[in-house]
C-alpha cells in the first residue's frame, strides 16, 4: 500500500512539473519548427528554464497539498506588491548599472544580466513578431488589474478557494500590473533576464508564465470543473447563464462595496 501511495504522488508531482515546464517547451518547439537556433549548440542554456520550473514546481506541490491554510485576500494583495516591487527594482538597478544594449555575464555564456528596451509588452509577442503594441496591451492590462479581483471572488464563491487559484491570481496581478506600469510610464518593457542566442525577459513574463501553469493545475485539479465536460455545445449552452451570474456576482459586489463606503 505505501508503495502504491508513493507511486501515486510521484506521479502527481510529475504531472505538474510537466504542467509547469509546458509554456518554455512550446517555446522551445516554436523556434525549432522556425530553425531559430540548432539545440545541440545551446542545449545548456535550453536546460536552464527546465529545471528551474520542474523544481519550482515540486516545491509549490510541495506547498501547495500542506495543511496550511490559504492567505486571505488582503494577505494576496501584500504579495502581489511584493512581486511587482521585486521586478521593478530589478529594472531600476539595470537601467542605471548597464548602458542599453549592453549585457553582463553572470554565468558566462549561459545567464546574463542585460539591458534591452521591448516595444512588444512581452518577449513572447516579440518572438510572434507582433507590431509596436503598446497601447492594446496598456489597456488590456488595466481592464485585467479592474476585473480579475471580482472573478477571483467570483470564483472563489461559487467553486472553491485553492493553493493554486490563489497562486495564479497572485502571478496574473503582478504580471498584469507589471506591464501596466512598464507601458504608462516609459513606453515599453526593459528586459533583463538573458539567455544567450535565445531570449531576454523579465520577472513579469515568468510571473505570467506561472499564472498559465497555476491556472491549468487548478482547473484539473478541481473536479467540479474537470470532471464535469458535458460537451462542446452543452458547455456553449451554459455560457450565457455563467454570463449573468457574473454580472449578478458583480452587481452584488458593487452595492456591498457602496454600503460599507
Amino acid at each position: 500500500m505505501r508503495g502504491r501511495l508513493k507511486a501515486c504522488d510521484l506521479s502527481r508531482s510529475l504531472n505538474i512539473s510537466l504542467i509547469f515546464i509546458g509554456p518554455w517547451m512550446l517555446y522551445v518547439a516554436f523556434a525549432v519548427a522556425q530553425a531559430r537556433f540548432d539545440i545541440r549548440s545551446i542545449a545548456v542554456n535550453l536546460a536552464w528554464p527546465f529545471l528551474f520550473f520542474y523544481f519550482l514546481a515540486c516545491l509549490l506541490k510541495r506547498v501547495g497539498t500542506s495543511s496550511e491554510p490559504v492567505i486571505r485576500q488582503r494577505d494576496a494583495w501584500v504579495v502581489i506588491a511584493v512581486l511587482v516591487a521585486v521586478d521593478h527594482l530589478f529594472k531600476f538597478a539595470i537601467s542605471h548599472m548597464i548602458p542599453l544594449g549592453g549585457s553582463v555575464p553572470v554565468v558566462a555564456k549561459h545567464l546574463h544580466l542585460a539591458n534591452v528596451h521591448n516595444v512588444h509588452g512581452s518577449f513572447w509577442l516579440a518572438k510572434l513578431g507582433a507590431p509596436r503594441v503598446v497601447s492594446p496591451v496598456l489597456v488590456f492590462s488595466v481592464l485585467s488589474i479592474a476585473l480579475a479581483p471580482l472573478l477571483f471572488r467570483f470564483y472563489s464563491a461559487r467553486h472553491r478557494k485553492s493553493f493554486w487559484s490563489v497562486l495564479a491570481y497572485c502571478c496574473f496581478m503582478a504580471g498584469t500590473a507589471s506591464a501596466a506600469i512598464d507601458l504608462g510610464v516609459r513606453g515599453f518593457t526593459v528586459d533583463y533576464l538573458e539567455l544567450p542566442r535565445l531570449f531576454v525577459a523579465d520577472l513579469k513574463d515568468i510571473y505570467l508564465d506561472l499564472f498559465v501553469s497555476a491556472f491549468f493545475v487548478e482547473v484539473l485539479s478541481n473536479p467540479r470543473i474537470s470532471m464535469r465536460w458535458l460537451g462542446w455545445r452543452a458547455e456553449l449552452r451554459e455560457l450565457p447563464c455563467l454570463a449573468i451570474e457574473i454580472v449578478k456576482f458583480v452587481v452584488g459586489e458593487t452595492r456591498r462595496f457602496g454600503r460599507n463606503v
